[in-house]
């Protein structure tokens, strides 16, 4: 059985990546998160492509880490729920 990606990285970067591949985030395995990083970094996934390589896993994490880190400010100064 495949793990889920919860136990492993922040819960703002598995909902974001669960987001871009629609699944929940309860679901997200692993091997979908790296692969959806990777796609992030410029792969493309091909069957003759192979697994992707530690560069284009590290574009595709800077990629993330801005996406969570805005993620995070906007949350962080979300207007009130109540008006007046």
């Amino acid at each position: 059985p495949e793990q889920l990606v919860l136990a492993w990285v922040p819960r703002e970067e598995a909902q974001l990546i669960a987001w871009q591949v629609h699944v929940p985030v309860e679901q997200l395995t692993v091997r979908r998160f790296v692969r959806a990083v990777a796609q992030m970094g410029g792969f493309l996934g091909r069957t003759s492509d192979g697994e992707p390589g530690w560069q284009t896993l590290w574009k595709g994490w800077l990629c993330l880490q801005w996406q969570a880190e805005g993620l995070r400010l906007a949350n962080q100064h979300a207007p009130p729920n109540k008006c007046g």
